[in-house]
């Protein structure tokens, strides 16, 4: 009864944030630090599109939407898009295009702004983020035409219009993009399940139109891996450099992982498909990639996003140490002031001495 009144009391200070509760509760695979992540999250984000009864406040919303005529997929695309706020007429910002964007677009806008501005945290940068929305998932994002083995896998008949659907985003969605919105060159690529398949296809055969990639639970198994097969064969010939990587893998097997890898029915297809994949990254590190894949214990096919984007975001911007000699060093050597700072550099044998100022204080 306790835990029942607490519940209707934190409901009534905020609804979502009950309901954030009541969901973490509900996912009983997850990690204590995962449900934690996700109630903060949920609770945060989707707050932001709460309407205040209060006319005279003003409304919080994590994007809008947009719509593109589409002459590639002959048909309107509907396009979620969040642009950071305070960043003033001359600051452009990395962009980051998601697939499956009704789904992830407010977990990602959220995550984004946790590591690029909460606390002072710059994780990340702040970006750009596009939500595209599905008319047709399986035709826009699996690599090739799959026909109906029976009357269970009809979904399979628009299957294989992925290399269209990559038309689209670099000939009609990226250009509009980066003509009406403050953009930058640099492109993020997110995708899930046949998402994170539409990614590695787009890693492998288009590796110029961006510059991250995170792979999450690619459904590598498409085609009985015949896609797989020429990805590796890819991997192996073809040069990445510039270019990240990261792959997240979910707990589709319910069983030990080597007896997983031992087994030979289509249950463990999917998680083989990946494991398969990820030697063969370990295989080919003179490619250039750079890359990185974790797997998730405790997180299953549906659950893992938003933990497997929380730790690409750590990997691909992680910040790598510049080794300087000091004569190099010394070319930073110097004083440096704007309207209320003064910042002074020294370079010695052993350190690099910085002394300053800030509004007048020490």
């Amino acid at each position: 009864m306790l835990r029942v009144s607490i519940f209707k009391f934190v409901i009534r200070l905020h609804p979502l944030f009950g309901y954030s509760l009541y969901l973490s509760k509900r996912l009983p695979m997850l990690t204590l630090q995962t449900r934690l992540f996700i109630l903060i999250v949920v609770t945060i984000t989707f707050s932001c599109k709460d309407k205040d009864k209060d006319q005279s406040s003003e409304d919080l919303s994590a994007g809008k939407k947009i719509y593109i005529d589409s002459k590639i997929l002959s048909e309107e695309r509907e396009i979620w898009v969040h642009v950071p706020d305070n960043g003033g007429d001359s600051v452009r910002y990395p962009v980051l295009y998601l697939m499956d964007g009704d789904a992830h677009f407010y977990s990602v806008v959220g995550l984004m702004h946790q590591f690029s501005s909460v606390n002072g945290n710059d994780i990340c940068p702040k970006m750009i983020v596009i939500g595209i929305r599905n008319t047709d998932r399986t035709r826009d994002l699996t690599p090739t035409h799959v026909e109906p083995k029976d009357s269970t896998q009809n979904w399979s008949k628009t299957s294989g219009g992925d290399e269209k659907f990559t038309d689209f985003i670099e000939q009609e969605l990226i250009p509009h993009i980066e003509r009406n919105y403050p953009a930058t060159k640099e492109r993020v690529l997110i995708g899930h399940s046949f998402g994170g398949l539409m990614v590695i296809n787009t890693l492998v055969k288009r590796p110029e139109l961006f510059a991250k990639f995170i792979s999450i639970d690619p459904s590598l198994w498409w085609d009985d891996q015949k896609t797989l097969k020429e990805y590796e064969e890819a991997l192996e010939k073809k040069h990445f450099k510039g270019k990240g990587l990261f792959v997240g893998i979910a707990n589709t097997i319910g069983t030990d992982t080597l007896i997983a890898m031992a087994d030979t029915t289509t249950s463990t297809s999917h998680f083989r498909s990946i494991i398969h994949f990820v030697k063969t990254l370990k295989q080919t590190r003179s490619n250039g990639l750079d890359w990185d894949a974790k797997y998730y214990l405790n997180d299953t096919h549906r659950y893992v996003p938003l933990i497997s984007e929380l730790d690409a975001f750590h990997y691909l911007f992680r910040k790598i140490p510049v080794e300087m000699d000091l004569e190099q060093l010394k070319r930073f050597e110097g004083k440096f002031r704007n309207k209320t700072n003064t910042i002074e550099v020294k370079v010695n044998e052993k350190e690099l001495l910085v002394t300053g100022s800030w509004d007048g204080k020490p």
